[in-house]
């Protein structure tokens, strides 16, 4: 016999955050981390797993994190490195060299 979506739903477990800790998180995400005494500009899954764990005493893991954050209605963003001793006209000069080198061959 099928299982209907509805007694699948009533066999979950219930949130282990309470929708009052589900709106403080939603508020610190939008909060620096630095503020917290994280040496960072942005909230990471294991940063928030660390924090819910300290305050609120559940743990959780890395899978169920980025869950609770789409559900929260914020996405997973990996940053992108920014290298301080990048030559910008180095950089350009390069790629326009590529360039010509590619022409060449094609």
């Amino acid at each position: 016999m099928p299982v209907i979506f509805s007694e699948i739903a009533q066999r979950s477990l219930p949130p282990r955050l309470t929708d009052i800790q589900r709106k403080r998180i939603r508020m610190l995400l939008n909060e620096n981390p630095d503020k917290y005494g994280y040496n960072t500009a942005t909230w990471t899954g294991p940063m928030l797993i660390e924090w819910i764990s300290k305050e609120y005493g559940i743990l959780y893991k890395k899978a169920q994190i980025y869950n609770i954050i789409k559900a929260l209605g914020f996405s997973y963003q990996k940053g992108k490195g920014i290298f301080p001793e990048t030559d910008i006209e180095k950089q350009e000069t390069f790629k326009e060299a590529l360039k010509k080198t590619a022409r060449r061959k094609a």
